[in-house]
């Protein structure tokens, strides 16, 4: 058998640039993650799912980027919403350190509100990401949205109305 090398291939990335493309991002979905800060990065960064982005609940919240956005995360897991299934294929996934709520004795579950500085940390996230990869406003949807018979986050207590007042999501 001949033996083969491998050849050393250049491309020349900077001549030319189509004018026909968008990012394959379409959606930009929100999840909270019932865990604590250890927890949260524990699960996302060793376990079988993952978020582009993780917020954390420190007194002054920091944005932790777990998954390059070019790279697929596991975050919606079996998700549909519009036409589209697979949602992780097509959408960045911003992972909120915030316990959801709280279980009564009666099983009835309350929900928690989330910090404010969390929000005031979050809005420009997701302002930043809308703006460069140019995702709807209707696009912009939590884990209940895409998986509603599975998941419940980012619960009712979200401040959708304040994204909304952004300009950020359809209301």
């Amino acid at each position: 058998m001949a033996k083969q090398t491998a050849q050393a291939i250049t491309i020349d990335a900077e001549s030319y640039r189509a004018a026909s493309y968008d990012s394959r991002i379409l959606f930009l979905i929100i999840h909270y993650t019932e865990l604590n800060l250890e927890q949260s990065i524990e699960v996302l960064t060793r376990g079988k799912v993952s978020s582009h982005y993780l917020l954390t609940d420190e007194h002054e919240p920091r944005i932790l980027r777990l998954v390059d956005e070019n790279m697929r995360a596991f975050h919606a897991g079996l998700s549909y919403w519009d036409g589209h299934s697979n949602l992780n294929s097509s959408s960045i996934g911003i992972e909120i350190v915030h316990p959801g709520f709280t279980k009564q004795a009666d099983g009835a579950l309350q929900f928690l509100p989330y910090r404010e500085q969390q929000i005031e940390v979050l809005i420009p996230l997701v302002r930043d990401i809308v703006n460069r990869h140019q995702i709807r406003p209707d696009r912009v949807l939590g884990h209940s949205d895409i998986a509603p018979q599975r998941k419940i986050d980012p619960g009712p207590l979200f401040p959708w109305l304040r994204l909304a007042k952004e300009g950020l999501i359809r209301w």
